[in-house]
């Protein structure tokens, strides 16, 4: 197995959302994550 890291890759601590994670109420998925357990 080969193991490579590329330089480009944003760990997940430096990883940041656009939108500062925060959905749109009326999102489809959103909805249905709140119906599903």
């Amino acid at each position: 197995m080969i193991r490579y890291k590329s330089s480009r890759q944003l760990s997940i601590s430096e990883f940041k959302m656009p939108f500062e994670a925060k959905l749109d109420e009326n999102n489809r998925w959103v909805i249905l994550s709140k119906i599903v357990p």
